[in-house]
């Protein structure tokens, strides 16, 4: 991995493999009295042995070109061992709350899916039980919703009991309680906003729920088998987005304050020889390890 400190002239390597720049004191050849016009004898007048010299034209016919003596900030090489991993916040888990069956199954491994895109259906008897208590919950606002009205329209046309129109206003308040309750029930089953509303509108009482991509990426992971049983919490799928990945080298403390964050990197991997991806220093660790007296440095790499 190469390190470019950016505006800096410092540069570092990384072939994941991290490597940092030191500022080295560089002269280059200066213009200064041209080796003709210097003294060419010794103390005794005679020719200096071992020594050429060349005229300005001598000198121009070869190529050479003189500069000014200055010194330039150099680079050094700084190698250590790395790894690439997904970065956890383009890497999404699909699973289920509770036990239920792959009735179908819309992406395979390997496929490269949208967010928002339908996976795999389930079914599960938990669903089904929780669209009727929605349902009955909804029912029974409505109910409450129109002897409220009612109630309240009869105490203000004055025929109607203070003590009705009370017991019917908490009876209006709990049916919304159970109502909301119900519907977050769905949420937590996995049902979208919009599928609760399908689901209020259709009266569809059944077992089915549809799981979806919650990031673009690839899937790169599937127990989706068209029967299987799914257990809670399991994960069903894993859908990574690679197009940004984690590259995570272990550099030694001593060689730490070579590296700052933001610095551009070039990371080169042996199984790509020819390639070189092109990332940024995103992390340094506060943590040495005390086997290896190494820190993590972490960056984030285009993989596109």
């Amino acid at each position: 991995m190469r390190i470019d400190e950016g505006a800096m002239t410092n540069k570092a390597w990384f072939p994941v493999v991290l490597l940092a720049a030191l500022p080295l004191q560089c002269a280059r050849v200066g213009e200064g009295p041209s080796v003709a016009e210097r003294p060419h004898a010794g103390p005794t007048g005679e020719a200096e042995p071992d020594v050429v010299r060349l005229s300005a034209e001598s000198r121009d016919l070869a190529g050479i070109e003189l500069e000014v003596a200055r010194s330039e900030a150099c680079c050094s090489v700084l190698k250590a061992m790395a790894k690439v991993l997904a970065p956890q916040p383009r890497t999404a888990i699909v699973s289920h709350a509770f036990p239920a069956r792959v009735a179908r199954v819309h992406a395979r491994l390997g496929d490269w899916v949208e967010e928002g895109q339908s996976l795999l259906d389930l079914e599960s008897h938990e669903v089904g039980t929780a669209k009727a208590e929605f349902f009955k919950a909804a029912a029974d606002l409505e109910l409450a919703r129109l002897n409220f009205t009612r109630e309240e329209r009869l105490l203000k046309s004055q025929i109607g009991v203070e003590k009705n129109f009370l017991a019917a206003e908490a009876d209006h308040k709990i049916a919304q309680s159970n109502r909301e309750a119900a519907e977050k029930k769905l949420h937590v089953l996995g049902f979208t906003e919009d599928q609760v509303r399908e689901i209020a509108e259709t009266h569809q009482i059944s077992p089915a729920i549809t799981l979806y991509a919650p990031i673009a990426g690839k899937i790169v992971s599937s127990e989706a088998i068209l029967g299987a049983q799914i257990d809670p919490g399991m994960a069903v799928m894993t859908v990574i987005d690679p197009r940004v990945l984690w590259v995570d080298a272990a550099v030694y403390e001593k060689d730490i304050a070579r590296i700052q964050v933001g610095q551009k990197v070039e990371v080169s991997v042996r199984a790509y020889e020819d390639d070189t991806f092109h990332g940024t220093v995103s992390y340094i660790g506060d943590m040495v390890r005390q086997d290896t007296r190494t820190i993590t440095v972490r960056a984030e790499v285009d993989n596109e």
